[in-house]
Parts: structure tokens; sequence; C-alpha cells
């Protein structure tokens, strides 16, 4: 295939590109934080009720409350890394555009 029977794309596709991407890495860093916020109630909920689970001794249903535990506070450590990748993403595409402002007058 030759190479002249590609198009180039043009500044404009680019940014509207470029622009699709910053508001999918915006809803998605909400989206981690709705979801940080409830799998951190749920693994508190689980975590100050140890008491419960002393009492309860090996029983099922302590065992079931502390899998939760520990379920609900993995997922809460992978929202806050899916989080942090969002946030590098808006935070480097703010300061290059910032920067490309700041040349341009």
């Amino acid at each position: 295939m030759r190479a002249d029977t590609f198009t180039r794309i043009s500044r404009r596709t680019i940014r509207r590109i470029f622009l699709m991407l910053d508001l999918i890495f915006i809803a998605l860093f909400l989206l981690f934080l709705y979801y940080a916020i409830k799998d951190a109630y749920v693994a508190g909920f689980y975590s100050a009720n140890e008491q419960i689970n002393i009492l309860l001794g090996d029983s099922d249903v302590a065992l079931e409350w502390q899998r939760m535990y520990v379920t609900s506070f993995w997922h809460l450590i992978r929202d806050v890394v899916l989080m942090g990748i969002s946030l590098v993403w808006i935070i480097f595409r703010s300061m290059r555009n910032e920067l490309l402002l700041g040349r341009s007058f």
C-alpha cells in the first residue's frame, strides 16, 4: 500500500478527538469517585462492626462480613488507582492547554 493513499487528519479532527477523550476521562473520574465513596462506606460499615464479628466468633455470618470488608476494601483501592490515572490525564491536558494559551498571547 502506498503512502500517498492515506489522508492526513486535519487539526480540527484531532482537536475534536482530544475533546472527546477529555470528556470521557472526566466522566470516568466522576464515575470512579462515586464508586470510591460507595466502597469506602461499605468497607467502613463492615470494619466498624468488628465487635459483632468478635461476638459471633467463627460463624458463617462473621466470615461473610469479613469477606465483604476485604472485597469492598480492594474495590476501594481499585477505584482510587483508576481515579489517579484519570486525574493525571486531566491535569496533563489542562497544563498543556494553559501552556499553549500562554504561547499564543
